[in-house]
């Protein structure tokens, strides 16, 4: 074997390399646990598209104006604006069970205050709710979502992923529109609230057993290998025990210094 002969079991890595077997779609969608985590954001998203669908419906039924649902609408993007990247990074070592337990009831009960909401204040307060769920929902699921995708069916993963919110905007419509039309407003608002009471007990049933992530070791704590053959590298002088030579002058310490120079004297007379 030549000096660049793979040592025997090493994956070759390199254009049009293969690293491990492909997935496929029908993998994707026989993994229980990720299309579990696939159910649950439909859910979710289903309860965020009812900001664009029933919101401005109930709004007007109630006698509010356009302006008044686009003011009520925008503390939406103002808080994600301010918010997202603080929240992001005081989120990064929490649980992310709680987490995803903590935003589908905001989410859920967000939209089910909806239904007490009287003035354009108290709708933004509702929103302010909701939103929080949403910065909150958003990175810690799409951080589950990688953590439990292998890395050569990635892509697939994310795209069964994301079908689940494109499903839900294609469902609110058409199931908002028939609560309303046949129940009123207030069952919607009802069942917004159901629905995340529904994904909050999915999120704990789901996690629960789930691996926790490796934590990173510190580069000092780290094990350098050392290559078959390879000789240890020696000591640095400076940092060796240098022997003293026989005569050779030693400064003194400076509490020393004084006692030090009397016995000098001494030896000269």
């Amino acid at each position: 074997s030549g000096p660049g002969a793979a040592a025997p079991g090493a994956a070759v890595v390199g254009k049009g390399a293969r690293t491990g077997p492909d997935v496929r779609l029908a993998d994707v969608l026989r993994d229980q646990r990720f299309m579990g985590v696939v159910g649950l954001s439909f859910l979710i998203s289903l309860i965020f598209q009812q900001a664009y669908v029933a919101l401005p419906v109930a709004m007007g039924a109630a006698g509010f104006s356009a302006a008044d649902f686009g003011l009520a609408l925008a503390v939406n993007g103002v808080l994600i604006v301010v918010l997202q990247i603080p929240v992001t990074r005081w989120l990064e070592h929490r649980d992310p069970r709680r987490l995803l337990v903590v935003s589908a009831l905001l989410a859920g009960y967000g939209f089910g205050l909806t239904a007490f909401a009287g003035s354009v204040a108290v709708y933004a307060l509702t929103v302010c709710v909701w939103t929080l769920a949403e910065i909150v929902n958003a990175p810690v699921q799409s951080g589950l979502v990688v953590r439990l995708s292998p890395v050569r069916g990635r892509g697939r993963y994310q795209g069964v992923y994301t079908m689940s919110w494109s499903v839900a905007a294609l469902v609110a419509p058409t199931a908002s529109g028939w609560v309303i039309d046949g129940h009123g407003a207030d069952w919607l608002w009802a069942g917004c609230a159901a629905l995340g009471t529904l994904a909050a007990a999915g999120y704990w049933l789901l996690m629960r057993g789930l691996p926790a992530e490796a934590k990173p070791v510190p580069p000092s704590a780290e094990a350098v290998p050392v290559a078959p053959g390879a000789e240890a590298k020696p000591v640095a002088p400076s940092a060796e025990a240098k022997p003293v030579t026989p005569g050779a002058g030693v400064a003194p310490a400076p509490a020393t210094a004084a006692a030090a120079a009397t016995a000098a004297a001494a030896a000269v007379e």
